[in-house]
């Protein structure tokens, strides 16, 4: 998780402003701190094989954001990522339950959040084969086997197991038939002996805020 302060608002107290450094109290820290962490990591004399990028990039002022906000954050860490990627080798980037708007809000029966997978879809392109970019844009999860090896690494989307997101409040189980896809995805690795790295911002909350939120299926 990075949460990036790149456009916030001052705090009222410069006793609460975060500073070069953040502020002990949330874990958002400024951008000139993603650059110097960035800067530090690729200055070591060591290869990175791959880099896990797992979301929650934008700032947590959730009553200061709306959809432009957050992809600036995002934005800003995916083109950070992009510009090393030379010595990052590959990315593996998924969606944090901040990075949508409202936060924890996303629709998988509607087309209204498809601006988030839209943009996300075209700033992760250098780092996704075309495949993985099909499904991120439907689905906001992909699959792909990392290059040279026998592992396959498996992106999840948060939302479809969030007991915070009002949509799946319905009832409805396995959103997106992500479920399904997955376990397909298990299977063929299992019969092929590839091991399998699944990315994930958080894991499945079953009814922990709603006992309605049920995410099983036949």
């Amino acid at each position: 998780m990075l949460c990036c302060r790149v456009d916030s608002p001052m705090a009222e107290k410069e006793e609460d402003a975060a500073g070069m450094f953040g502020h002990v109290g949330y874990c958002d820290i400024p951008a000139i701190t993603v650059d110097s962490l960035f800067d530090f990591l690729f200055s070591l004399n060591f290869p990175i094989k791959f880099f896990v990028y797992l979301g929650d990039t934008p700032a947590h002022d959730t009553y200061y954001q709306y959809p432009l906000k957050q992809m600036r954050g995002i934005t800003y860490v995916s083109e950070l990522l992009s510009s090393k990627r030379n010595k990052t080798g590959d990315v593996y980037p998924v969606l944090g339950n901040h990075d949508t708007y409202p936060c924890d809000h996303f629709d998988p029966y509607t087309d209204k959040h498809q601006w988030m997978l839209n943009n996300i879809t075209s700033l992760w392109k250098p780092w996704l084969n075309k495949n993985s970019l099909k499904t991120l844009n439907t689905k906001g999860v992909y699959s792909q086997l990392h290059p040279g090896t026998k592992l396959k690494v498996i992106g999840l989307n948060p939302f479809v197991m969030l007991s915070t997101n009002p949509y799946l409040w319905n009832g409805k189980s396995d959103p997106l038939g992500i479920l399904t896809w997955l376990e397909k995805e298990l299977a063929e690795s299992e019969v092929k002996k590839e091991s399998v790295l699944i990315l994930s911002h958080e894991s499945p909350e079953v009814g922990i805020m709603n006992p309605r939120n049920t995410f099983s299926y036949k």
